[in-house]
């Protein structure tokens, strides 16, 4: 029987490309998984709990933990705050961002807060109202108030529908009360 070096060399690249083909099947089935789970928290398809803990490790460490909404019908609200000072003469808002990258996504992160910790929400605005006291000591009055801008689904934006602002929670701070 002959030696055919050629057909060998066929032979491996073709099993490297089946061993790449296969991992990206497994880390595609593990996407899907973990957006089945997080769908319906209370049906989990996965029980075991150390399944579980190498599939969080897995996502977290391919950054898969990110929801992937954007990709839905329904892509979800944007929050935003808006924050007043009004002084015996004046009203004014503060703008309530950085104008930096990394730190406007960190301030939408605490933004989000506000959804999932509704008992969080007195004590943040108290603590940006802290902060633009601080900055605006003249002001009389600062009114923290915290939207979410709702998108319309496809259908109503196929209709003509825009983006609506629907306020969440708002708290009046009187800071010279006498």
């Amino acid at each position: 029987m002959p030696f055919y070096p050629e057909k060998i060399r066929r032979t491996v690249a073709c099993m490297k490309y089946k061993w790449i083909i296969g991992l990206v099947c497994i880390h595609l089935l593990i996407v899907a998984i973990r957006s089945f789970n997080n769908i319906v928290p209370q049906k989990r398809i996965i029980h075991s709990k150390a399944l579980n803990t190498f599939l969080d490790t897995y996502t977290q460490y391919t950054v898969m933990q990110a929801d992937y909404a954007f990709f839905s019908p329904d892509i979800g609200s944007s929050p935003f705050v808006k924050i007043l000072v009004t002084t015996a003469t004046d009203s004014f808002y503060v703008p309530f961002n950085a104008g930096k990258g990394e730190f406007d996504i960190r301030i939408f992160t605490s933004l989000n807060a506000f959804n999932n910790a509704p008992e969080a929400r007195e004590l943040m605005a108290r603590s940006w109202s802290a902060y633009v006291l601080k900055e605006h000591p003249e002001a009389d009055k600062i009114t923290v108030s915290y939207f979410i801008k709702v998108p319309p689904s496809y259908d109503q934006y196929a209709e003509g529908k825009k983006t609506t602002d629907s306020l969440l929670f708002e708290v009046k701070y009187q800071v010279n009360a006498e």
